[in-house]
């Protein structure tokens, strides 16, 4: 039976959980080092304080843009290369990188699980419940936005002051510019890739918008 879902299995227990947090530990770091990185809400807020200073325009307005099943849409191949670029670009590799994307693979292609007494093997994407598919995720998507934003398609200067910030799968923006032509840059995201696609939340009115936990 091959069917497509988002499995959000616990690896508690399971073969791969040790391997996956052993991956995990030796990569998670390198996320830090995305230009769009958030760690949380409170980092969130240090940023948007960083704009403090700066006479922001009247036509600049925040928008959420959504990643739609992330972790369930990462094709493997793509995901692995850029997990491996990234582990390359560790100044510590006493911990090999080819051994470390073994483990990986590993854990990626040997995701089985049990539903209603029937067995099955995932075979694309990550499963949310092990421990290493935050870090997976995010290195795919860092991967993915160096590509967007640096296309030269030049609906990306209407990103004001280059703000384009990320928690896992959920982005903000400043844009400046119209509702049509942020439409128009929307559309051109969801053409990019053939499983990964975007939706976004903006009031072009109000000049506001949700995201994380906070009312921007």
């Amino acid at each position: 039976v091959l069917f497509r879902s988002r499995p959000i299995i616990s690896g508690s227990g399971s073969n791969t959980e040790q391997i996956s947090l052993f991956v995990d530990v030796h990569a998670k770091d390198l996320v830090k080092d995305l230009d769009s990185f958030l760690e949380d809400t409170p980092d969130f807020l240090r940023k948007l304080s960083e704009l403090d200073s700066i006479d922001i325009p009247d036509d600049v307005t925040p928008i959420s843009i959504d990643v739609v099943g992330l972790y369930g849409n990462i094709p493997t191949d793509e995901g692995l290369a850029a997990f491996e670029e990234a582990l390359e670009r560790r100044s510590d590799k006493s911990v090999f990188t080819r051994f470390l994307m073994t483990l990986l693979t590993i854990v990626l292609t040997c995701n089985v699980f049990e539903f209603d007494q029937e067995f099955f093997l995932q075979m694309f994407g990550t499963a949310m419940g092990t421990r290493a598919a935050p870090t997976f995720a995010n290195i795919f998507m860092g991967a993915l936005e160096t590509c967007i934003l640096n296309c030269g398609n030049p609906l990306i200067d209407h990103i004001y002051m280059n703000f384009w910030r990320r928690f896992i799968d959920d982005i903000i923006i400043l844009w400046r510019g119209t509702q049509s032509q942020f439409e128009q840059f929307l559309n051109f995201l969801n053409s990019l890739h053939s499983s990964i696609k975007f939706t976004a939340s903006y009031d072009f009115k109000a000049r506001e918008v949700s995201f994380l936990d906070v009312m921007i």
